[in-house]
């Protein structure tokens, strides 16, 4: 419960309140679609949204809120677990809680200390000089000395320098695609277009590793996305899948019995099994090839997109979330 008498209160209160007021007389602003009025309305952090009206599939497998939110449909997994599936949505299966506490702290340690690292590639590459052991180690090293020395830091150099080539890479974006971006099998009939390198930020400072640990915000495994012309790069050597990461998707995939999902379900309009029905095999088939790790800090929010990356269309796609999801379906 809110302390309403408390000044932090009253203090985002009277912010929430001159913040409508300016949206009021703001001519500028243009409607939203549904799935963004719902979007702003779950990411709001004042007043905290009213979650009577979400379905949660808690851990004790209890479902909590409003069970007719989403319509799913409980499965059972091979393992002896729960999973759900939703009906509007064929082949989006929810696996809660499949993975243990100790086994998600495990891994995101090593996403931090082992994957966040040279050779993968992540969102500060482009700007700073990250040391090839990664920003996270650096700051374990910095941390240590501060037991002793509090002021102690290390400063990241950046990769701008005067003078440099602007042709010999990828122009900065002017705008964000969240849904209109080319689909994978069009980008991989483009293949050939040059993926450079993307401009280093000529506006950005020499920074401490203090202060730039938190601005790390995703890390590239296993085949490299582009993130310039949103696709992948199939002419650059490809960085090895990590293990642990490629074992919990394959037993994600072979817990699913997928005669539960796609027996007797027909595909939506435009969209064809690649080679048969393909789901048949997953259980044998199935192994992961390229993953973005998203690093979230306290008030962080991925914003809803489309991801059309990917080249085949009825292949499994994996999301691990060890964080608060909120999915938003819509006719």
């Amino acid at each position: 419960m809110l302390d309403t008498s408390s000044k932090e209160y009253k203090k985002a209160l009277r912010h929430h309140r001159k913040s409508e007021q300016h949206k009021a007389h703001d001519g500028r602003s243009e409607p939203l679609s549904v799935f963004r009025a719902a979007e702003k309305k779950y990411k709001a952090r004042f007043p905290p949204p009213d979650l009577h009206q979400v379905l949660d599939l808690a851990p004790d497998g209890e479902a909590r809120g409003r069970t007719d939110a989403v319509k799913t449909k409980e499965i059972g997994l091979k393992s002896g677990k729960k999973g759900y599936l939703v009906e509007r949505i064929p082949g989006l299966v929810l696996l809660p809680s499949f993975v243990s506490p100790s086994a998600q702290q495990s891994l995101v340690t090593r996403c931090l200390r082992e994957h966040a690292r040279s050779p993968n590639e992540s969102n500060l590459d482009a700007h700073y000089l990250v040391p090839p052991a990664g920003l996270w180690n650096e700051w374990e090293k910095v941390a240590k000395h501060r037991q002793t020395d509090p002021s102690f830091d290390v400063v990241i150099n950046i990769k701008w320098k005067d003078g440099i080539n602007a042709d010999q890479y990828h122009p900065p974006d002017t705008e964000r695609t969240l849904v209109n971006n080319a689909t994978g099998s069009a980008a991989f009939a483009t293949k050939s277009q040059p993926k450079l390198e993307p401009m280093p930020s000529s506006s950005l400072q020499p920074t401490p590793v203090s202060a730039l640990i938190s601005k790390l915000r995703w890390s590239n495994i296993g085949l490299n996305y582009h993130w310039g012309t949103k696709s992948y790069d199939f002419d650059r050597q490809k960085v090895p899948f990590p293990d642990d990461i490629r074992d919990i998707c394959v037993d994600a995939v072979r817990n699913v019995d997928w005669r539960d999902i796609w027996e007797g379900v027909e595909l939506a309009d435009g969209l064809k099994w690649d080679d048969g029905e393909d789901w048949i095999e997953w259980e044998h088939t199935y192994q992961p090839d390229a993953g973005i790790i998203n690093f979230y800090q306290p008030k962080d929010t991925l914003m809803g997109h489309v991801d059309r990356s990917e080249i085949s269309s009825t292949s499994p796609l994996v999301s691990i979330s060890y964080v608060v999801v909120i999915f938003l379906s819509f006719k």
